[in-house]
């Protein structure tokens, strides 16, 4: 825009962005002389992966002694889930640099990531999480799998499909298939050889009989999900 640019308590800006590619990849308003911000600021981020700290300016003021003036009376869109949330902050005056170059005053979009392990509960989650966590860290490459991954985590919405996400992740429920099946078989068993045992106090007799007994177990172990066992024989 050229020359000045106000926005009146009832206009409303919307802002696209992607995640992997932060920083080039966004909506931008540049204003020539001054800018005055109002109304409601819808922000649409891409679904995409966001790294913590990548910032999106979204208006640029250009021209020494022009300034960005103002606030929006209310953002939307400025969280995507769980783990991922964005926030929005502007520049002051004006600043001259020491060359002379005048430098724009900008608002600008932050991105704000939270550790996956917050939203754990058990030791294996919290395993799951902090693998996530250090993965990220080091640095992801776009378009991976892996990558794709994340980008569900990321829009999940509360802890609780975050823990059955790190479960899931984590394999625990082969292994408490595992531990069902071997009770299971080991349940079985035991009414077998007590039925056998007390077969004794029983008079023989010719021909065909028929027994049985019915048994259940239940278990809920902590840091596996919660296993219901049941065996009829």
């Amino acid at each position: 825009i050229v020359g000045d640019f106000t926005m009146d308590a009832d206009s409303s800006m919307d802002i696209e962005f992607n995640g992997m590619n932060g920083g080039n990849q966004n909506d931008l308003l540049v204003v020539t002389g001054n800018a005055t911000l109002n109304g409601a600021l819808d922000l649409m981020p891409a679904v995409d992966f966001y790294q913590d700290g990548t910032t999106y300016d979204f208006v640029t003021v250009q021209g020494e002694g022009n300034s960005l003036s103002g606030a929006f009376a209310s953002t939307t869109g400025a969280t995507v889930g769980r783990f991922v949330s964005f926030s929005v902050s502007q520049t002051g005056d004006l600043v001259v640099t020491a060359d002379g170059g005048p430098t724009a005053n900008t608002a600008t979009i932050t991105v704000n990531r939270v550790a996956y392990a917050t939203a754990a509960s058990t030791a294996n989650q919290t395993a799951v999480a902090g693998a996530l966590d250090a993965a990220v860290a080091g640095g992801v490459t776009a378009g991976s799998d892996f990558v794709d991954a994340l980008i569900s985590l990321d829009y999940l919405a509360d802890d609780a499909a975050a823990q059955a996400a790190f479960d899931s992740l984590s394999g625990i429920g082969y292994a408490a298939y595992t531990d069902v099946t071997r009770s299971l078989g080991t349940g079985l068993q035991t009414q077998i050889d007590n039925r056998l045992y007390r077969s004794r106090d029983f008079p023989r007799e010719s021909g065909w009989s028929l027994w049985a007994r019915g048994h259940a177990n239940f278990q809920d172990t902590d840091d596996t999900p919660e296993v219901d066992r049941k065996s009829v024989g």
